[in-house]
């Protein structure tokens, strides 16, 4: 199997990231919004959260899964270069997994 990473894949990343943060925050500003003018329960917050949260985890851990198999693939040699990005895709996987168990957390808090 033959893995090629180019720059374009990294901009395409990059990208990706900050419509997520985006979106993110957009959500958190919506939803505060309807909260302060009480058009939201706790628990319809709750079912709110607990949608985004699964519906986010699901594609991030899919991603997880197959880096893993990228690395363990097989006798595919991966350059240096290749490595790091795929280091760096599971880096960022694991922070958005953080981001989901504290927006969980703090759902329950409030």
């Amino acid at each position: 199997m033959t893995v090629s990473f180019a720059a374009e894949d990294d901009s395409a990343m990059k990208l990706r990231y900050q419509q997520l943060l985006t979106a993110r925050s957009h959500a958190y500003t919506t939803t505060r919004t309807m909260a302060r003018q009480n058009r939201i329960t706790p628990q319809l917050r709750d079912e709110i959260v607990d949608a985004v949260e699964h519906d986010l985890r699901i594609p991030v851990a899919n991603i997880l899964g197959f880096v893993d198999l990228l690395r363990d693939g097989g006798d595919t040699a991966f350059t240096d270069e290749q490595l790091e990005f795929l280091s760096r895709i599971e880096a960022n996987c694991q922070t958005l997994l953080e981001m989901f168990e504290r927006l969980r957390s703090l759902s329950r808090t409030q």
